[in-house]
Order: structure tokens, then sequence, then C-alpha cells
């Protein structure tokens, strides 16, 4: 096991160092319309979810602030506190008063830094910048139960294309996800390649054509 342990930390440092040379990092950029939903179209809302554990859900404050604080480090509060200060939204599931999960929301422009790419939001667009649910709390219908309210609260602001980011291999199970939170017009709409050699950083993207 220490054998394991020692070659996986030397495997480990020799990516963070090949990493300092040569790095690649593929995303696709997808989107859905709320217009196009029979749900929006009847004025109606989209189908609300149940969590499967007790929680309160609702949109979070500055106040929520220490309640973050015991699940996430010094630095990721530090940049929940300047997404506040821009106006980003935040939306938590609580249990005995303990956040559990959480999902951001910008209505503005937002910086990737896994890319380091800045993504221009439109007046009508709302960008999905962050999710998390703690262990024990997955897989509990949180994220369906959250996006049916969010989807009331960006409709009711007129924010009615969503915008978000997956990587490849994992979009299809975004765009599952998003079917059955009631958004089943979810497509891709382009391929960005982040690339950066020797210190030299380059963006490649391509427009997708949906399907």
């Amino acid at each position: 096991m220490k054998r394991d342990g020692l070659s996986g930390a030397l495997k480990h440092s020799a990516l963070r160092l090949w990493e300092l040379f040569y790095l690649k990092r593929e995303l696709l950029e997808f989107s859905g319309d709320m217009h196009k939903e029979q749900w929006y179209i009847e004025g109606r809302d989209p189908q609300a979810h149940t969590p499967l554990v007790d929680v309160e859900i609702r949109r979070a404050t500055r106040d929520d602030l220490p309640r973050f604080s015991r699940i996430l480090s010094k630095k990721r509060l530090r940049k929940f506190e300047e997404w506040f200060d821009k106006g980003y939204d935040a939306f938590v599931a609580l249990s005995a008063g303990e956040i559990v999960y959480y999902q951001w929301l910008a209505f503005r422009d937002f910086y990737h830094p896994w890319i380091e790419m800045e993504f221009k939001i439109g007046e009508n667009e709302v960008y999905p910048v962050d999710v998390y649910a703690v262990p024990g709390y997955r897989m509990k219908n949180l994220h369906l139960a959250v996006d049916s309210m969010l989807f009331r609260y960006c409709r009711d602001r007129n924010r009615y294309r969503l915008v978000a980011t997956a990587s490849p291999d994992k979009f299809r199970l975004f765009q599952l996800m998003y079917k059955r939170g009631g958004l089943g017009t979810v497509h891709p709409v382009r391929s960005i390649t982040y690339l950066r050699i020797m210190g030299f950083k380059k963006h490649r993207i391509r427009e997708l054509t949906p399907c």
C-alpha cells in the first residue's frame, strides 16, 4: 500500500510538472431556451420535483456566508463574497440550518478560471457558474428541485435562455438532468479548447450546428 501511495504521489507530481509546459482543456458550451418549452408557452410553471430528504430550499443572501464557511475553504469563501458583490444569485438547500447544496447563477459577464476565459452574458441569458452537494446529500433530487425553482426565478426576470459549460464526456448527463428538470431543448452551441504551451495561452472555439 505504501508503495502504491508513493507511486501515485510521483505520478501526480509528474503530471503537475508536465502541465507547467503543456495543458489542454476542453469544454462544450450548451444552451437551453425556455421559450420553446410547453410549460412556458402555456404560462405554467415547470414541473416541481420533491427532494428525497427533508430540506429547506431558498435563495441565499450574504447573511448565509457563515453557513457557507462550514463547507468551504477560506479562498473559496472569498470568491463567494465577490460573487455576492457582483450581483450573482445563489440558491441553497439547508438541512437543520446547514447548507448541504448550493448552485450559483451569473446574470452578468463571468470569468471561467478553469479555461481562463470570460463569457459575455446577454440581457436575456443566465449562466450557472457553480454547483455542489455535500456527500450524503447527492442523488437526493436536490438539483432537480432547485432547478425547477431557478427556472421560475429566471423566467420572472425575463432571463429565459440558459447558457452553461460542461466537459464533453459529461454533457449528456447535464442534458438529461436539465430535461428532467423541465428544460428539454438543451443543445451544444460551441466547442472550446484551451491550450497553454510554455506559458503561451490560446483558445480554439468552434461553432456547432444544433442537431
